[in-house]
């Protein structure tokens, strides 16, 4: 689609609220705004966006300590030039220098090669991680969505936390802890609509999950993972041990234990070894007959392509975040004379 250069820039500009746009670049000198991504943390206001381009270098750590939208250029990249993608550290959120708790912020197509964690003892709510390549995240707050993302992510969810939402990832090994008893505890957490190669729950209580395949999985024991509601999952072990949902101690109905969900395109070996290689050859649409179609709780899909972030694709695993990409520039006029408009043209397209 053909657009000029002043509607192009309004269709960016509405994602964001009319909130100033920031870019850093840390490997091709002055095409960015910034080298450096704290230099740009600083300078930035309350919902303003930063643009981490892709780069073969990493941008390292650093912290946010008010509500941004930083956004990359996604973690497992094809098509593009060079198919750089972004890389960081250790993200902190800090809620000490701002002494009150730190309300909204959204990271996308990103590869964090660190932890995210709280610096403070106030919270951190209403964070949003979309489309990121994710390692180990501390949780401390309410109102967190993971969602859309690939990764081997440790989960630790203090007990002050709740409304947690970990949906429609693939996660090659999932981690997650929300407490230490069963009188200690986050609230609210719910794993929902993910493809999970290895499930390990240490220590897990009162945590809802639903609509998942799981390849294998494995506790810190049944004192210690309780009172969790397991519904309408798949297990599927490629030959491994079985898997049968709800584990003792736990609840929940409706799960297809130890069967094969007929993935379209899917083929990795037993075990631990889900969903390796090249992702974006996998199809995880299903084949006529599985169980996985319209199978889950809510009478959508079981897995990715169902629940409350669906992908019919897993071209969304890529990383790259829905902002239109410019795939051509031309400039229209031959000569531009002192005061005249020079006349540019856009093509772009959507990303799904």
């Amino acid at each position: 689609m053909i657009k000029y250069i002043l509607l192009f820039l309004v269709v960016i500009s509405c994602s964001v609220s009319q909130a100033t746009v920031r870019t850093v670049n840390n490997y091709i000198t002055n095409s960015a705004q910034f080298s450096t991504v704290q230099p740009a943390i600083t300078a930035s206001a309350t919902n303003d966006t930063i643009y981490l381009h892709g780069s073969p270098v990493s941008y390292g750590d650093f912290t946010i300590t008010k509500r941004l939208v930083i956004i990359g250029a996604g973690y497992y990249l094809s098509n593009t030039i060079n198919n750089y993608t972004t890389l960081v550290g250790n993200i902190t959120i800090d809620t000490v220098s701002v002494n009150q708790a730190l309300s909204g912020l959204t990271l996308q197509g990103l590869t964090i090669n660190g932890q995210i964690s709280n610096a403070g003892t106030d919270r951190a709510n209403n964070v949003l991680i979309d489309r990121c390549k994710v390692s180990n995240i501390t949780i401390t707050g309410s109102n967190w969505i993971i969602k859309n993302s690939f990764g081997s992510p440790s989960f630790g969810i203090s007990s002050i936390s709740s409304n947690v939402l970990i949906s429609n990832n693939i996660f090659q090994t999932l981690t997650i802890s929300n407490g230490s008893s069963l009188i200690s505890y986050a609230t609210g957490v719910k794993v929902s609509n993910n493809e999970l190669g290895l499930f390990y729950m240490n220590p897990c209580f009162y945590i809802l999950c639903v609509n998942n395949i799981v390849k294998n999985y494995t506790s810190s024991g049944a004192t210690y993972v309780a009172n969790n509601t397991f519904s309408r999952n798949i297990t599927f072990t490629d030959g491994g041990p079985s898997i049968n949902f709800p584990p003792t101690n736990n609840t929940g109905s409706g799960n297809f234990n130890n069967i094969n969900p007929l993935y379209i395109n899917y083929s990795c070996p037993w075990p631990n070894a889900h969903y390796s290689g090249d992702l974006l050859s996998y199809d995880f649409n299903y084949q006529t007959g599985s169980v996985a179609i319209n199978g889950g709780t809510d009478s959508t899909n079981i897995g990715i392509s169902g629940g409350p972030y669906p992908t019919l694709t897993t071209k969304i695993f890529d990383g790259r975040t829905k902002i239109p990409l410019v795939t051509d520039v031309n400039i229209e006029n031959a000569y531009v004379k002192p005061g005249q408009s020079i006349q540019i043209h856009f093509k772009a397209r959507k990303n799904n």
